[in-house]
């Protein structure tokens, strides 16, 4: 038999709807064992019925893991593009900064020309009315004024030594005429340069937006198809254990009711050697329920602990079918550089109230996109005393990554990341009420002690600030 993959997700829902209403006709209820007469031939039956819609139930769900694994395919794809348009938007956002920093240096010295240029207005303008003067004078009225002919003939040794400095003079404030002009082009590119730099961030941080809406509902999706799913099938074996185990009772009984008829039968018959009593003892994997599974606890501060609960099977199947990363042990110095910006305070550096840092602090733009430095598993995502909002995620090998001081979380405990997949952003100015810029809070764990991030994180390096 053929099985044909649905191609979307109409397609999906109708298997779906369809596999639930197959599963309605499932979960009939079975001759209960209190009942006082119990028919062998038709719990045989039962059994039957629902063994083969059991295997019915798994072919279905083969077809939808082949389904989900498209989902899968397409949620990595969309991970990626998401961590490529990240990558472009902090690229964008070092832009803005270097832009916004010349625009700094152009507006002051274009100031202390314009300054320089005020404080020599009065003395360039007698230079110049001198000038003027001496331009309307022929050089024979020299000889026509009232003075001594030596007086006469230094006039005309100082004139001809002032007249180069003057026309130096002149010279110089051209050129400084025409610096301040260049500098205010220069002004006005870079400020176009910004704007469009400004509207490229923008519809990076739009685009980003949209991605992380898709991605979200793809999740969505394949965690109610694989949560529906497992419950159905749950449902399916429940049903054929609950029989499979009613049967076996059946069966015991019918032998101890034989033993007992060929004990009253040897009785009957004292030349007979008696047969030994027949004790059949209940196969014990029927009755004992299945064990628990405990998985060892995270290596996580005690409120983190406590705030992660148990992922759904849904979201344990998808977990299970995304690849895993190499060991985090292997990639000091590749981790990803968690947000766009300058270190503030490194580790052991004392920060504002006298205290160790524990972590690195680096000062962000404001909203800017915040994304996980490798990947792993969010095992607290949401506030904490002292810390505002903040995200842990889980590397595996003891390995922890807590970032704090974010304005915005965009996971839930128990979502697996990836390396460069964005899981939040900065405040905005605006919203924090604040004059400085952001300040993102990164701190790198190795079995609960705080170790130095900054060997491990790629292109993040420089002193730190004050």
């Amino acid at each position: 038999m053929t099985i044909t993959l649905p191609s979307s997700r109409s397609d999906f829902v109708a298997l779906a709807l369809s596999a639930a209403l197959a599963g309605g006709v499932l979960f009939a209820p079975y001759p209960s064992t209190a009942q006082t007469t119990i028919d062998p031939e038709r719990a045989s039956h039962e059994l039957k019925r629902i063994e083969a819609d059991l295997a019915g139930g798994r072919s279905t769900k083969a077809q939808l893991d082949r389904l989900a694994a498209d989902l899968d395919r397409e949620i990595t794809r969309l991970r990626a593009e998401m961590a490529e348009a990240t990558s472009r938007h902090q690229r964008t956002e070092e832009t803005v900064t270097e832009v916004e920093a010349t625009l700094s240096v152009l507006r002051h010295e274009a100031g202390e020309k314009r300054a320089v240029l005020a404080g020599r207005e009065i003395e360039l303008g007698r230079l110049v009315g001198a000038l003027q003067r001496l331009a309307r004078r022929p050089p024979e009225t020299l000889l026509l004024m009232r003075r001594s002919p030596l007086e006469t003939v230094r006039t005309g040794i100082l004139l001809e030594a002032a007249i180069p400095q003057i026309n130096a003079e002149a010279e110089r404030l051209k050129a400084e005429l025409a610096s301040l002009a260049a500098v205010e082009a220069d002004i006005r590119g870079q400020r176009a340069r910004l704007d469009g730099a400004t509207v490229a961030m923008d519809n990076e941080r739009t685009r980003l937006a949209a991605l992380a809406l898709e991605k979200q509902q793809l999740l969505a999706s394949t965690e109610n198809r694989a949560a529906s799913t497992a419950e159905r099938l749950q449902s399916l074996g429940d049903s054929a254990r609950s029989l499979r185990e009613l049967m076996e009772r059946l069966d015991a009984q019918r032998v101890r009711e034989r033993a007992e008829q060929q004990r009253l039968a040897d009785l009957v018959r004292p030349t007979q050697p008696a047969a030994p009593e027949t004790m059949v003892e209940l196969p014990k994997s029927a009755l004992a329920p299945l064990p628990e599974a405990r998985p060892a606890p995270p290596s996580v501060p005690p409120a983190a602990d406590a705030a992660r609960p148990a992922p759904s099977p849904g979201k344990a199947a998808l977990l299970a079918m995304l690849p895993s990363a190499p060991p985090i042990r292997t990639a000091k110095g590749q981790l990803i550089r968690p947000a766009t910006g300058s270190i503030v305070r490194r580790f052991g550096q004392r920060d504002p109230e006298g205290l160790h840092n524990r972590g690195l602090v680096i000062g962000t733009r404001s909203a800017a996109t915040v994304v996980a430095p490798y990947d792993g598993t969010v095992i607290y995502a949401g506030a904490f005393e002292g810390f505002g909002l903040i995200l842990i995620i889980e590397h595996g090998e003891g390995y922890h990554t807590l970032l704090a001081g974010l304005g915005r979380i965009d996971l839930q405990v128990g979502q697996r990341v990836l390396a460069g997949e964005p899981v939040g952003a900065m405040r905005s100015q605006q919203a924090g009420g604040g004059t400085g810029s952001p300040e993102l809070y990164v701190e790198l764990r190795h079995n609960g002690d705080p170790i130095d991030p900054l060997p491990w994180i790629a292109g993040l390096t420089g002193k730190a600030k004050g």
